[in-house]
């Protein structure tokens, strides 16, 4: 996050951790616009909360109060909730978590919301002396920059209730303070220093390490910003040159850094945002004004050194592209530009999008809207998988346009390891965050008793249906497995989804029985039948059976007989029946040392004159995916 000590009206980016990066998304259809109800009782700042879920904090400015409003996944923004009261003006400087840091003239101070009740706490002053602009977070710890008097300043972090002196005080004025990760999550600061005679220096500082000088004497720096790439950008001005993009990258030990120039156009850039892509490579883009023509400009380099590629643009048009009316970021999901286009009534919001996998392909220039006045425009990107993009109006509304490119996330329901109804009950539901969920496809995939494979072969159990939930049929002695997959209202289906299996057993008749059984009738037992017998020898079998391992489905009582069972005549476990009155019994019989392969499985009487009752057969349930 970075940020400003010009702009009255800002939404940023905050850069996520590297691991965030390796996160696949689900598979989508192209990238769709989509626009979500207007969040009412806008101000005139609209910052970014966190990137889990959404948030959107702001200044209203007709009572000067700050607000926040949050969108957990899959629900709708809630009503406008009200942090602080401060009796002046004050200007949002950071978001972290759920914690808005604002100020008030020099006073900085803090508030955090309770994301399970949605109460604030009450405001605490962090300083009273805080160089405005300067806010950024250091190692996790917020970190600023502190008025000492005299013309000294210092910088430092908060590490609970204690202050730790980052930078020793010195004659200096800090610009700017920004803060985040580098590869390998090597906690970084960056901050500008501008001494009596307004020469400015750029030093950066590998957490607990030895600042490091960066860039050219005789130059100023603006809009440093730490990105997802894990590169430092900022805006070098160096003498009567118009003000050109920098990035530069740390090597692996987190301290020595390589800053490269970014080819541009003719005008001076600003607002800088770079990010990666599937192939390793990273992309950047910034607006450049030149006179009375604006652009956004775009450029590629590969993942780690190398040269930046001529810029190429995205966008341009005459008038002046302010800071207010432009923002872009990065995330794991792909990079995102957003305008507010001058025209002769106001401006009209454009977008562009740029998905992971597109090699740094920019998709079409999108219209969003219009803003009747360009004065009211306030825009930025709010730190979500689908990269949205707010804009403010008439001063009465924000409006949330986005990329949604993706998917639902369903869940579904399990059920019991073994179904002794034959019955899989699959129910299931989902969530999309901008679309609505518009239809469902159930999968199903089934193994038999006389399959070892475990290979689900997956198939279509109907077309697309609004239906969340459906009784599966098992046959006996086999595995039925089931999974869904949502798609929503613009096309992006889910790619990956949880499976349910279930097994059911195979009844006594299946089995191939010996003399001496006698098949009963029993409206308690699985398929309401048993086999009984008294006579030692008696044998049930199962032929091509290709497990070594088995549950034997039996009814307990106390003067119950004893089984022996065997695959292909090789001894596996010996059971007994007796014990506490019991029905329904299922106790394992297993031989790995045998190995996978057809074999008969036996179930032989080896008492005398003993009751056997002989429920069924279960086989295991360990399909693969």
């Amino acid at each position: 996050m970075r940020p400003r000590t010009s702009r009255t009206a800002v939404l940023t980016t905050v850069a996520l951790a590297a691991t965030l990066l390796a996160f696949t998304p689900p598979a989508s259809a192209a990238p769709t616009w989509v626009d979500t109800p207007d969040i009412v009782g806008t101000g005139d700042q609209v910052r970014q909360l966190h990137a889990s879920g959404t948030s959107l904090a702001w200044v209203d400015t007709a009572n000067d109060d700050v607000v926040e409003a949050v969108r957990k996944p899959g629900e709708a923004w809630s009503a406008p909730i009200v942090l602080a009261s401060p009796g002046a003006t004050p200007r949002i400087e950071m978001t972290d978590g759920s914690t808005v840091y604002f100020r008030v003239g020099t006073s900085l101070r803090r508030v955090t919301l309770d994301p399970s009740t949605l109460a604030p706490t009450a405001p605490t002053e962090m300083t009273a002396s805080y160089v405005p602009g300067t806010l950024a977070s250091f190692g996790d710890l917020p970190t600023w920059a502190e008025d000492l008097g005299g013309g000294q300043q210092r910088i430092v972090a908060q590490n609970g209730s204690t202050l730790q002196v980052v930078r020793p005080a010195a004659a200096v004025t800090y610009r700017e303070v920004v803060g985040g990760f580098a590869p390998g999550d090597h906690g970084q600061l960056a901050w500008v220093e501008e001494a009596a005679g307004g020469a400015q220096q750029l030093f950066t500082e590998h957490w607990n390490g030895q600042p490091a000088l960066l860039g050219d004497t005789g130059s100023t720096y603006a809009d440093l910003d730490f990105s997802s790439s894990g590169d430092l950008t900022w805006v070098q001005t160096t003498g009567a040159t118009p003000a050109r993009v920098r990035a530069a990258q740390v090597a692996s030990d987190g301290v020595a850094w390589t800053a490269v120039d970014v080819p541009g156009g003719p005008g001076a850039a600003a607002d800088p945002s770079v990010g990666r892509f599937a192939n390793g490579g990273r992309v950047l883009v910034w607006r450049e004004q030149d006179g009375g023509t604006w652009s956004v400009r775009s450029s590629t380099a590969p993942a780690r050194g190398g040269k930046w590629a001529a810029a190429a643009t995205l966008a341009t048009g005459s008038g002046s592209l302010a800071p207010d009316t432009y923002s872009s970021g990065s995330g794991y999901t792909g990079q995102l530009a957003s305008w507010c286009r001058p025209d002769t009534t106001g401006c009209t919001m454009q977008g562009a999008f740029r998905a992971p996998g597109s090699a740094g392909a920019w998709g079409a220039v999108t219209d969003l809207g219009t803003v009747a006045d360009a004065a009211d425009a306030r825009l930025g990107r709010l730190a979500d998988e689908s990269s949205p993009t707010a804009w403010t109006g008439a001063g009465d509304d924000i409006r949330i346009s986005v990329n949604d490119h993706t998917a639902p996330v369903t869940t579904s329901q399990g059920s019991t390891a073994v179904a002794l109804d034959n019955v899989l009950p699959a129910t299931w539901s989902a969530v999309d965050d901008w679309s609505a969920v518009a239809s469902y496809r159930l999968q199903v995939a089934d193994v038999g008793p006389r399959d070892d494979s475990g290979r689900l072969s997956w198939r279509d159990a109907s077309a697309a249906t609004t239906a969340t939930e459906r009784k599966l049929r098992v046959a006996r002695g086999a595995t039925r497995c089931y999974r869904v997959f949502a798609t929503d209202a613009v096309g992006n289906a889910e790619s990956g989804a949880d499976e349910h299996c279930t097994t059911a057993p195979l009844d006594d008749r299946d089995l191939r029985r010996s003399t001496g059984w006698e098949a009963v009738s029993d409206a308690k037992s699985y398929r309401s039948t048993l086999m009984r017998t008294k006579q030692r020898g008696a044998k049930l079998a199962y032929s091509n059976y290709p497990f070594n391992s088995v549950k034997l489905l039996f009814r307990r009582f106390p003067r119950g007989g004893t089984v022996e069972i065997l695959l292909s005549g090789q001894h596996v476990r010996t059971l007994s029946t007796a014990g506490a009155a019991m029905r329904e019994v299922a106790l394992p019989a297993s031989r790995p040392d045998l190995g996978n392969r057809d074999r008969i499985l036996q179930i032989r009487v080896v008492s005398k004159g003993r009751l056997v009752l002989i429920d069924g057969v279960i086989p295991p349930t360990n399909p693969q995916r």
